[in-house]
């Protein structure tokens, strides 16, 4: 008799563990680096100065790329939402946050990687940017990516 009410319980668990979702397998980081050249366009979306540009980066091959730059503090923070278009037309949407360094005539601080479109949605990582402050507005991201 007991062996038909542990049939039940059986039958209970297996639908149970099949309902589990099974976590898909964490994206792995790879080095990330990009460089591109910008300029300022003459416009402004509120208070960021919109620039444009090309550039060069892993994952990406040459890549077009749209920056929202708002410069604070007497010039010495910057922030900005970067999206770069690989030729496919794939996004990658990156969020940066940068001080001024008088030593090299540059911002540089942290960017995030925030997801993107194409193989780049939900896209992370990490890594600093650096922007030199001469003609051409060099800019070089280096870091990960996992997508």
């Amino acid at each position: 008799m007991k062996r038909y009410l542990l049939w039940p319980m059986f039958a209970l668990a297996a639908i149970a563990l099949a309902l589990i979702p099974i976590a898909a397998p964490a994206a792995e980081e790879l080095p990330f680096s990009a460089h591109y050249e910008s300029s300022f366009t003459g416009e402004f979306e509120g208070p960021y100065a919109v620039h444009t540009g090309t550039g060069t980066g892993t994952h990406l091959g040459d890549f077009s790329v749209v920056a929202y730059v708002h410069i604070q503090g007497n010039g010495k923070k910057a922030t900005g939402w970067i999206t770069l278009t690989a030729a496919n037309g794939d996004l990658l949407d990156v969020v940066c946050d940068q001080t001024w360094d008088e030593g090299t005539s540059s911002y540089v601080g942290p960017y995030t990687i925030v997801g993107g479109t194409g193989r780049f949605e939900g896209a992370g990582g990490s890594g600093t940017i650096a922007v030199l402050v001469v003609a051409g507005l060099p800019v070089t991201l280096d870091g990960t990516i996992s997508f």
